[in-house]
C-alpha cells in the first residue's frame, strides 16, 4: 500500500525543530536590540556633552548673558539635564531655574554609576565655561580630574569617559 503525506510523529518534530529556531532567532533579536539601544544611550550622552561644549565656545546667550553650559547626571536615573549655568558658579541650581533640557534615555537604559576620580558621588554637574569651553566637574577644575558614566541595560554596560580638558571617550 503507497500512503502519501506526513505521519502525526513527522509533523511533531517538525513543529518542534520549528519552535526551537524561533526561540533562539527571538532571543538573539531581543539582545541586538538591548545592545543597540545601550549603545545610542551612550552616543547621545557625548553627543550633548559635546553640544553643551559647543554651547558654551559659542558664547550662546541666554537671558543677556553668556552662560557656561552643562549637564548634570544623578546615580540610578534615566535622564539627565542640560543647562546655562547663568550666574556661573560652575553648577546647576536646585531649584531648576538654569535647566535648559531633560533628555530621557532610551526606554530600560539607566545611569548605574558615577565616578569622579576614585569618589562615587550620587549626582555630577559637568560645566563647560564660556568662552573657551574650561571644563569643570562638580566645581573642580583641572585635566587630572577623570569622570566616569556607565549606563546600563540588561546586564550590558556602556562606559562614557570625560577627561578634565573636555575630552570624551
Amino acid at each position: 500500500m503507497n500512503q502519501k503525506g506526513f505521519s502525526l510523529i513527522e509533523l511533531m518534530v517538525v513543529i518542534a525543530i520549528v519552535g526551537i529556531i524561533s526561540t533562539i532567532v527571538i532571543a538573539k533579536y531581543s539582545d541586538s536590540r538591548d545592545l543597540r539601544e545601550l549603545s545610542f544611550g551612550a552616543k547621545q550622552i557625548a553627543n550633548d556633552v559635546r553640544m553643551a561644549q559647543n554651547y558654551a565656545f559659542g558664547a550662546l546667550k541666554s537671558g543677556g548673558v553668556n552662560p557656561g553650559y552643562g549637564i548634570s547626571f544623578s546615580n540610578n536615573s534615566n535622564s539627565y539635564i542640560i543647562f546655562a549655568d547663568e550666574d556661573n558658579d560652575k553648577t546647576r541650581k536646585a531649584d531648576g531655574s538654569e535647566d535648559f533640557q531633560t533628555v530621557n534615555l532610551p526606554d530600560g537604559v539607566e545611569i548605574t554609576l558615577l565616578k569622579v576620580d576614585a569618589a562615587f558621588p550620587s549626582d555630577v554637574d559637568v560645566v563647560f565655561t564660556s568662552p573657551y569651553g574650561e571644563t569643570y566637574i562638580n566645581q573642580n577644575s583641572g585635566s587630572a580630574i577623570d569622570f566616569r558614566i556607565r549606563i546600563s541595560k540588561s546586564g550590558n554596560n556602556e562606559n562614557i569617559d570625560i577627561s578634565g580638558s573636555g575630552k570624551i571617550n
